[in-house]
């Protein structure tokens, strides 16, 4: 429907003003008859799409949408394609110029995502337009019943202040104000919140208007590159409504508590705002993670005669309770603190999956669901943070000031340089295969590959699993491990299975965890090929709960368990049947796990703080 009295904008630009009947999406003006058949004869925009008699509304929209769709290194270009190597939407020039070696460049429209990725986007918007509505209707409703909480708590300081006077009539005045004062913070606080969801509604609406416009006035291929590029926006709309609903979501109440001690008067009571649960408010937290706590020093139970998955039993594997068998540098945790981590410029909740303790004192952290790599200092001050080319699931120190990174559907390993105060990308290698796990023997990179990606479970039977030997600079491969051998006299095959994560030990050994079994090998030359040999193996059970495993770490003598169950597990590094749950009930799933001389230090999923827990050892050998 054309808009009244919109004139023809390049007859402005010469001072003659005619009615528009036309309007070119591309070059988002309101062309005239004769504008419109000059538009379509010349050169450079006869392939440009006019609408006619069909003006918008919001011209406005267009333009924004003309200019995100627009290559910020080729002006006159339109986004057409994704790299995923580099995180970045590019045009047919950036394509052939700059990505062109790059192994995952697709073009946005052709993609079998594409059509989904446009209804999900739509459903979103509605999702989170509903929810604002929702959520500011609940809380205009909170501001009236903070009105009738102020009436009545009037009420019961006025009933006390009568029945003393004399002494109370100062206090009378005093309190009634600080009432005022409470209710106006509290209605303050409220209206920031429905001024939050109002921003969230509208950059929310303005998102879909550009969609619709897209939809609307834009070819065939401009609504899914739309959808594309605002599908990151919208996800932060999400994120941003259920932060708000998560922290906002219980009402405002004021609440007085009276003091009755009349023999010195020198205070009414405690006049505070209070968030009160709601039904409401319990079940929009019924996902959310419990209160942080942990229990210590628990001893886990005996593991069966029989493992689960068919491993021959060995000497090692019947354990002996820990009460009568102490590890060898037990650890009593004495210290525990959350530890803030979430950067400015995070747009999700902090899933670290991978963390590293430098030789300076260093904290290095990958973040899995923001797709990046943190610096912190020794005393855990966030330094830098940098944008990693995918999600990021495996990491390895290959020198005292060098990590290594690997990631979920990106067949590379990257290496990343800390110096100072910031960290930066050094270079890396790309992989015929997904990695499961990285670590570092002193000389080359030893990680587990397989052709299923991290986030899918393997099984040697039908899929390849395999070690990787590589240098840490050019990746050329020193060797491959694809002999695994089980422990006892037969010394058969080994099927691994869901690898989790691997570790070199002091003595060369590599202990291999499943999401069920910690495995510990010797590596054999036998021409010409290596073996990797089991010595023992610790299975999940007692209070592990079955395929919980997540990551381990190790010290000189010990090995460190994580589990999505949050526990930590010591096993002996000599001995694995000599182990100890040293914290259980943490309250959230633990995805990562480093140590160092005297602390331990767990990233966990969908949480923006990591724990840190100091202990000592009881360096006793039996």
């Amino acid at each position: 429907m054309a808009c009244k009295a919109v004139l023809c904008e390049p007859c402005l630009y010469v001072e003659t003003e005619i009615e528009a009947v036309g309007f070119c999406s591309t070059c988002a003006e309101c062309l005239c008859s004769k504008c419109v058949v000059e538009h379509r004869k010349a050169k450079t925009t006869r392939n440009h799409s006019i609408q006619q008699n069909s003006i918008p509304e919001n011209i406005e929209i267009i333009q924004a949408m003309n200019e995100m769709m627009t290559c910020p290194v080729h002006r006159e270009m339109k986004i057409a394609y994704r790299c995923d190597d580099h995180g970045v939407c590019v045009c047919t020039v950036c394509r052939v110029d700059t990505h062109r070696n790059c192994d995952s460049v697709y073009e946005i429209a052709k993609t079998m995502q594409a059509e989904k990725t446009l209804i999900d986007i739509r459903e979103s918007f509605a999702k989170v337009k509903e929810r604002m509505v929702s959520l500011r209707k609940q809380k205009e409703e909170n501001k009236t019943s903070l009105y009738q909480n102020k009436t009545r708590i009037l009420g019961e300081q006025e009933e006390i202040i009568q029945q003393n006077i004399d002494t109370l009539e100062e206090l009378k005045v005093r309190y009634r104000a600080q009432t005022n004062e409470k209710l106006q913070a509290a209605v303050l606080e409220i209206d920031q919140d429905i001024e939050s969801a109002d921003e969230i509604e509208r950059s929310n609406a303005r998102s879909q208007d550009m969609l619709k416009a897209s939809m609307k006035y834009g070819d065939n291929d401009c609504s899914k590159i739309m959808a594309h590029l605002l599908t990151e926006r919208v996800m932060n709309h999400k994120e941003l409504a259920n932060e708000l609903q998560r922290t906002k979501n219980k009402p405002l109440k004021l609440k007085f508590e009276s003091n009755l001690n009349f023999i010195s008067v020198s205070s009414l009571g405690t006049l505070s705002v209070m968030h009160v649960e709601t039904n409401e408010a319990k079940d929009s937290e019924t996902n959310e993670a419990k209160d942080f706590k942990c229990q210590t020093e628990k001893t886990s139970d005996e593991i069966p005669e029989k493992d689960q998955n068919n491993s021959p039993i060995g000497a090692t594997v019947v354990k002996t309770p820990l009460n009568s068998l102490p590890l060898v540098g037990e650890s009593f945790i004495t210290d525990e603190r959350k530890v803030y981590v979430r950067g400015d410029t995070d747009k999700k909740l902090c899933s670290i999956i991978g963390s590293v303790i430098l030789e300076t004192g260093h904290l290095v952290l990958i973040d899995k669901n923001n797709s990046n790599i943190k610096l912190l200092s020794s005393d855990f001050i966030v330094l830098d943070i940098l944008r990693l080319p995918g999600k990021p699931v495996r990491m390895c120190v290959i020198r005292s000031d060098m990590v290594a990174v690997s990631f979920e559907r990106l067949k590379r390993i990257n290496r990343y340089l800390v110096k100072g105060n910031a960290i930066s990308y050094e270079g890396g290698f790309p992989t015929a295969l997904f990695n499961h796990g990285i670590a570092f023997d002193g000389t080359n990179i030893v990680a587990i590959m397989s052709d299923e990606d991290f986030s899918q479970n393997n099984n040697a039977k039908n899929d390849t699993i395999q070690v990787e030997l590589r240098d840490a600079y050019n990746g050329k491969i020193t060797d491959v491990i694809q002999d695994f051998r089980s422990v006892g006299f037969n010394s058969s095959a080994l099927v691994l299975n869901n690898t989790q994560a691997v570790r070199i030990t002091e003595d060369k050994s590599m202990i291999i965890a499943e999401c069920n079994r910690v495995l510990c090998f010797d590596l054999v030359k036998e021409s010409p090929k290596t073996v990797a040999k089991e010595r023992r193996f610790y299975v999940c059970s007692g209070e592990l709960p079955k395929g919980s495993i997540e990551d381990i770490t190790a010290d000189r003598n010990n090995i460190y368990v994580c589990t999505t169950s949050g526990h930590v597990l010591q096993i002996c590094a000599s001995d694995y049947s000599k182990n100890r749950a040293i914290l259980s009930d943490i309250g959230v799933s633990v995805w990562s796990i480093s140590v160092d001389s005297n602390r331990i230090i767990l990233g966990c999923f969908e949480d923006n703080c990591v724990r840190v827990y100091t202990f000592r050892k009881n360096n006793n050998e039996n």
